[in-house]
């Protein structure tokens, strides 16, 4: 992003070490996922300028788990507005199939995950959530996930 004009298209962008610390985290919110039949698990998250909240529902919407991933945990840290205004830091949400996340984490991840950077980004045009991971050896991998509607 070199722009103020590229700044504006991307709700959230950063960068986290250890690809093994992001997998971790989200596996937490597993537990929700069994109880649906299927393999689509709807995760809203909310960028604001101190972390990342991934929030999942039951799909009796009676339970509800979390996962608050500090700014810190990122190496890089960006989060703007979903309306794009100019001032970067502002926050926004959106919503993607955790199930498809983890899936493409753990597929395109190394054995060696601790090892491994992990690039995040959502454009907020495509509606699209960027993954790259880069491991050791210089390979990059890179997954394009689709946004969705929330829950009702």
């Amino acid at each position: 992003m070199t722009s103020g004009e590229d700044q504006q298209q991307y709700l959230v962008s950063c960068r986290c070490e250890s690809a093994k610390a992001i997998v971790t985290l989200l596996n937490c919110l597993n537990h929700i996922s069994s109880e649906r039949s299927n393999s689509l698990q709807p995760v809203a998250v909310f960028c604001s300028p101190k972390s990342l909240a991934f929030h999942v529902y039951g799909k009796s919407k009676q339970i509800q788990s979390s996962v608050d991933m500090q700014a810190s945990l990122f190496s890089d840290y960006k989060v703007t507005s979903c309306e794009g205004e100019e001032e970067w830091q502002s926050g926004g949400e959106f919503c993607v199939n955790l199930t498809t996340v983890l899936d493409c984490l753990n597929v395109l991840g190394t054995s060696n995950l601790d090892r491994t950077k992990v690039f995040l980004s959502y454009n907020t045009t495509s509606e699209i959530l960027k993954l790259e991971l880069l491991d050791e050896s210089g390979a990059l991998c890179t997954a394009a996930i689709p946004g969705m509607l929330p829950p009702d």
